[in-house]
């Protein structure tokens, strides 16, 4: 067995390897293995970007491309054992990454809108009409828009019913929402500075662990603590700040998922709408 150093792991990800479990591969895509743990996942990540379920390895290693799902895994002491792939992962050493914290001026609502627009003209230039599957739902997209400058009280019961709407391990209408609390979370003292977000983020929370996929729900919880991949962290500190820039982000919009970072991106721009 072949054993390999964790390079960084997200705070999510560091609290699953902490505890003794038995646990299994969920999926597999180009850009690494999901791996479920009762209700948590792990990420291990062929690539170096970090999240609060990400696992980077140092150094990388393709050896992980022949795991299949279903395929069983171990969690002891700190380690992650994956027999189907002879190899045995450790986190003792890795650098547990969380962002840093949100310390820019803000912009304008002028300058966000801006911001957004060149984000999504962009990401359409790209993409063409690939992605921006949120935009099949655009009819409880525009209620959600409208109820979030009516009130939080009132965005609630329509975030939760874009749960589970689309397909994958990450439905669209969860992207939305993810990118929605994202942004509502880390951004909360410019956005809602006299809100309590307690209240949506605990009704969303709870309702995606019934709703939709696991990882989702995993996602959505990080977003409710203002946590997500660092690409995204960009592109929402983009909107609000302007750094980093914008031509720097729309890669980590395209980069994230196949289609998820578009989604996100809609859920983004709704928080900053009112």
């Amino acid at each position: 067995m072949i054993e390999y150093r964790a390079a960084s792991i997200g705070q999510m990800a560091f609290q699953v390897l902490s505890e003794n479990r038995e646990a299994f591969v969920i999926g597999t895509t180009s850009h690494g293995v999901f791996i479920r743990a009762g209700d948590r996942i792990i990420f291990i990540s062929f690539e170096a970007y970090r999240g609060p379920l990400t696992l980077t390895l140092n150094p990388p290693t393709d050896r992980l491309r022949t795991v299949h799902v279903g395929a069983s895994a171990t969690i002891a002491s700190g380690r992650l054992v994956l027999p189907a792939a002879d190899t045995l992962i450790s986190a003792e050493h890795a650098d547990v990454w969380c962002p840093s914290d949100t310390a820019c001026p803000v912009r304008t609502p002028d300058e966000r809108f801006e911001s957004r627009c060149y984000l999504a003209r962009e990401v359409l230039a790209c993409r063409g009409d690939v992605g921006f599957g949120a935009l099949l739902m655009l009819p409880t997209i525009l209620q959600l828009r409208e109820s979030l400058c009516r009130g939080l009280s009132y965005a609630a019961e329509i975030a939760c019913g874009l749960l589970g709407t689309g397909r994958g391990l990450t439905p669209s209408g969860d992207d939305v929402v993810m990118g929605l609390l994202l942004m509502l979370n880390r951004w909360q003292a410019a956005l809602w500075p006299d809100g309590d977000l307690d209240p949506l983020n605990r009704r969303v929370v709870e309702s995606a662990y019934t709703r939709t996929t696991t990882l989702s729900a995993n996602l959505i919880e990080c977003a409710a603590l203002g946590l997500a991949d660092e690409r995204l962290i960009n592109v929402a500190d983009c909107i609000l700040t302007g750094s980093p820039r914008e031509s720097e982000c729309v890669p980590h919009v395209l980069g994230w998922g196949a289609s998820s970072g578009i989604d996100a991106l809609v859920g983004m721009a709704l928080a900053v709408t009112c």
